[in-house]
């Protein structure tokens, strides 16, 4: 458990395959969740009063070991661009209108149901998922991501550490399944709710599962935040093979993504 914004935090565990580093998924019952705490005027009167840990000194006159060290920043701020997702690949329980979720539309999921919608960015991104929802008391909502689907025939999944399933072609979703680190909500009933994780997350596809009691849970909006390192693009690439051309746009997404890891722990 860990402090978020005033309450107490869940986290939870995902299984991988092989070596997997990642930190837990979050999980929030909304009717704890602290609302609009980023807007001026929150009521706060109950919050814990903030303690002083230490002094802060600059690294030229530090000498304790225990030192709060100020040093300045260098780098600039992260990139912060909205960056809604493509495409809906499968669902499951649900009907799906108007583009969702390339458009902004809502998706009503029944009362007493079980809904799952896969959703794809069509190229992997680091950004921070946001969704809207409204309605549904008590209704359990799990956000997954993963960088594609996985092959699965015979293997055992129910083991402590799953087996290693190849991926095959990104593009492709039908006949797999889909393993991901997965952050979980509690919807308290109410209209606009609204959650992102406190960290971003590394996806193509996300799969929203929902599951409903007495009441229906409409999503009113998902989409993401694009964050990496501003890099400006200065140089272009001219070649006659268009599968050669596309090697500047595929080096630069990956210097993006990975520069995020670099310089922002």
């Amino acid at each position: 458990m860990e402090s978020h914004r005033g309450q107490q935090l869940s986290t939870s565990s995902s299984k991988g395959q092989g070596y997997y580093v990642a930190g837990p998924g979050e999980m929030v019952k909304m009717s704890e969740h602290i609302k609009d705490w980023y807007k001026i005027g929150l009521e706060d009167s109950k919050w814990d009063e903030a303690r002083v840990m230490g002094a802060g000194v600059l690294k030229e006159i530090a000498v304790a070991p225990t030192d709060w060290i100020l040093v300045p920043s260098s780098l600039p701020q992260m990139e912060m661009t909205e960056q809604r997702l493509v495409s809906t690949r499968k669902t499951e329980g649900v009907l799906i209108f108007d583009r969702f979720p390339a458009n902004k539309s809502k998706v009503n999921i029944p009362a007493n149901s079980t809904a799952k919608i896969l959703l794809d960015q069509e190229y992997l991104t680091n950004a921070y998922p946001t969704l809207i929802f409204s309605g549904g008391q008590d209704a359990r909502i799990a956000i997954g991501y993963s960088e594609g689907l996985y092959i699965h025939k015979d293997e055992n999944l129910d083991g402590f550490r799953l087996p290693l399933l190849p991926k095959g072609n990104r593009d492709e979703v039908d006949g797999k399944i889909f393993i991901g680190k997965t952050d979980s909500i509690i919807s308290d009933g109410t209209a606009h709710q609204e959650f992102t994780p406190l960290w971003w997350r590394t996806y193509r596809y996300i799969q929203l599962s929902i599951h409903t009691k007495d009441e229906p849970l409409v999503i009113d909006d998902v989409f993401g935040t694009f964050t990496g390192y501003p890099f400006k693009l200065k140089s272009k690439l001219e070649v006659n093979s268009s599968e050669i051309g596309k090697i500047l746009e595929i080096g630069w997404r990956t210097a993006r993504l990975d520069m995020q890891t670099k310089v922002a722990l």
